[in-house]
């Protein structure tokens, strides 16, 4: 064979590809979460009462693996109500799960949520949020200052995210 057409076919070949070839700088995005989620009680958190919670969690995407809990710390007796919900779910919509619960007369507690959308190939969102009671006391959630009977979003966003 001509040593010609040898070195064309190389270039030739060099010149196709070269076009195709996508080269990142820097680190990668991180895509935004594709789940929210907020807890608020229906009414005033009164010590000695009882109050039910609402966990409201929003999903952007659709998605067959859902679920969304709460987490009560000890101190804080459970009434009645749901503290965990599975499913599958559509892009827009929100999902809930509700409880009652006996607030305790002394001490200081945080009520957790979440919500975890799991989608292809191993990707995972979630998403938390905490609700505290106590008396005037400040205290450090993830970072944050909680004052009593208040409402913190800790969006993690990304909890789990790997490229195939």
């Amino acid at each position: 064979m001509n040593m010609k057409y040898i070195i064309i076919f190389l270039i030739s070949i060099t010149i196709l590809y070269s076009g195709n070839m996508v080269r990142a700088e820097g680190p990668a995005a991180k895509p935004a979460s594709s789940v929210k989620i907020a807890i608020e009680p229906e009414g005033t958190v009164i010590p000695g009462e009882t109050v039910q919670f609402t966990v409201t969690a929003y999903s952007q995407v659709d998605a067959d693996d859902f679920r969304i809990w709460a987490e009560l710390p000890s101190g804080i007796k459970f009434i009645s109500g749901d503290l965990d919900w599975s499913g599958p779910v559509k892009k827009g919509e929100e999902y809930f799960i509700s409880f009652t619960l006996l607030i305790p007369e002394k001490g200081t507690h945080v009520i957790k949520a979440g919500a975890r959308i799991k989608l292809f190939e191993g990707t995972v969102f979630t998403d938390r949020a905490f609700f505290r009671i106590g008396k005037n006391i400040k205290k450090n959630v993830k970072g944050k200052n909680v004052l009593p009977g208040s409402f913190i979003s800790d969006s993690k966003g990304i909890v789990e995210y790997e490229l195939q």
